[in-house]
């Protein structure tokens, strides 16, 4: 669904922008430069060589060229002059640094690709208990007694739908480290709570609460109530708070993702990269001559490559990277899933919506073999 598409059943609004301004800013830059897993064409096996958005290049080509010019002073110097004639011909240095080297980086892009995957795991998860609980508000929330559900009930209905697409925007949100509420694609989800209301003359000020967890308490409420006023068993009530509880388990562990990793860690691998790329000309200068600038230029500029994947992909939630996770994408399937349930009949009947079954794997089932008793069996029946 187009992010300018209209929802008139969510919250009444039509015509919402569901991108915050700031998004907004950065979203014509953003597709120039954004592949997405829906359109990225890994069927074509050597298209990748070709890549270049969201690809390591950018990040390698400043490095590649300032060790070139070095590996070309240096080489320069020891064919030309005795400055560097005390340059051991050994290449144990660059042996043993190297596998140290290689274990780090593995290890570190290693760790940054389980931040990414754990992202987009629990994302998923949160998806399954936005399905859950709708499905359970719009078809389970009905009087006991069989009766017309009232017009009251059905707004509230729609304002728990409407809470649960403001729930999804809201974790984008704060992932994102945009405290408050006052966005296109979250506000008019949650005009209806009296908090967030434009007639509130005192509203929550930007930063100073959780949206998140303000929408879990309002969707427990909203459960609690429509129990007390016998619109849902025991048996919803269960699952509905159950849905409760995983949408939060699942923004607090997206809390654990957000966590930046140590400073001194990063800046470590960095500093003792940049030391490393540096030496490798004096170490391998006696053995390659020449070859030595070729050879130091792009084998750095590997190194360089490895380290910028995991600084690219360790948080999965941002919007400038174009290897960030997709979550506008997610949050519009999320919207066009919810428009669909509020579309169908809040009560559907197998008698009405129903037709004739197949059979399956061309075996026929017949009504008079399935309800036979044992004595009555037919050959046919096996």
């Amino acid at each position: 669904m187009s992010t300018s598409e209209s929802t008139p059943l969510l919250n009444g609004v039509t015509n919402v922008n569901t991108r915050s301004y700031l998004e907004y800013q950065r979203q014509e830059k953003l597709e120039k430069r954004r592949i997405t897993f829906f359109t990225h064409r890994n069927y074509r096996p050597w298209y990748d060589l070709l890549v270049v958005r969201g690809s390591t290049i950018p990040a390698v080509v400043l490095p590649f060229c300032v060790l070139f010019v070095w590996a070309t002073i240096v080489t320069t110097i020891y064919k030309t002059t005795d400055l560097l004639k005390w340059v051991p011909n050994s290449t144990m240095f660059i042996t043993i640094m190297g596998v140290a080297f290689g274990y780090l980086l593995v290890f570190r892009t290693n760790t940054a690709y389980d931040r990414f995957w754990e992202g987009r795991r629990l994302w998923a998860q949160l998806v399954v208990q936005i399905r859950n609980f709708a499905r359970l508000i719009w078809l389970h929330v009905e009087p006991v007694d069989g009766s017309k559900i009232s017009k009251e009930d059905f707004e509230y209905k729609k304002g728990a739908m409407n809470l649960l697409l403001a729930f999804s925007s809201a974790c984008k949100h704060y992932l994102r480290n945009e405290p408050g509420w006052e966005f296109d694609d979250l506000w008019p989800y949650l005009e209806h709570i009296q908090d967030f209301s434009p007639e509130n003359p005192n509203p929550p000020k930007s930063g100073t609460i959780s949206v998140p967890l303000e929408i879990s308490f309002h969707l427990g409420t909203y459960v609690a109530e429509m129990k007390a006023k016998n619109l849902i068993d025991g048996s919803a009530q269960g699952s509905m708070n159950g849905c409760v509880s995983g949408m939060v388990e699942t923004f607090s562990y997206f809390e654990r993702i957000k966590t930046p990793i140590p400073i001194a860690y990063g800046t470590f691998i960095k500093q003792a990269l940049f030391l490393y790329t540096l030496s490798l000309p004096f170490q391998v200068l006696p053995v390659l001559g020449l070859v030595t600038i070729p050879v130091v230029s792009l084998g750095g500029a590997v190194l360089v490559a490895m380290e910028a994947i995991a600084g690219e992909i360790e948080n999965p939630f941002g919007i400038t990277d174009a290897n960030d996770l997709p979550i506008d994408d997610y949050i519009d399937s999320i919207k066009a899933e919810l428009s669909r349930i509020m579309n169908r009949r809040m009560k559907l009947s197998v008698n009405r919506e129903w037709g004739k079954a197949v059979d399956l794997d061309g075996f026929e089932l017949r009504y008079e073999d399935a309800v036979a008793s044992p004595t009555t069996l037919t050959a046919h029946s096996y």
